[in-house]
């Protein structure tokens, strides 16, 4: 599925939602990345343990994110990777943030399922 996570993520007025640095807007692939990159926090407080495959995966992810931040094209991500960052990001971020960041994802999802039917029509 093609995705642009370049979009700032707004509030409920339609205000920009702010990154945690205070100054960056805050874009699903922002949120994408600094969920893939900081450490799940156990019920205890303490960083959960990851396997190095599983740390090399959000590496590989998040640089891959990050890139497509960069440009101009749309990014393509397997449904486990969809489904990998929407878990971490609902763990790593507030009601607000993780809605929206859904909401856009779904948004998107529609319109690839209509293009989708658009092109078997035409066909």
């Amino acid at each position: 599925m093609k995705f642009n996570l370049r979009i700032i993520l707004k509030d409920l007025e339609g205000k920009d939602l702010i990154h945690e640095d205070n100054k960056t807007p805050l874009t699903a692939g922002l949120t994408a990345v600094s969920a893939l990159l900081n450490p799940e926090m156990e019920e205890r407080g303490e960083p959960k343990k990851l396997d190095a495959t599983e740390i090399i995966k959000r590496y590989e992810l998040a640089k891959k994110i990050t890139e497509h931040l960069k440009g101009e094209e749309d990014i393509e991500l397997e449904v486990e990777e969809v489904t990998k960052i929407k878990e971490l990001v609902a763990k790593r971020y507030l009601p607000l943030a993780t809605g929206r960041f859904y909401d856009l994802l779904k948004e998107q999802e529609k319109n690839i399922q209509k293009t989708e039917k658009v092109e078997e029509k035409s066909e």
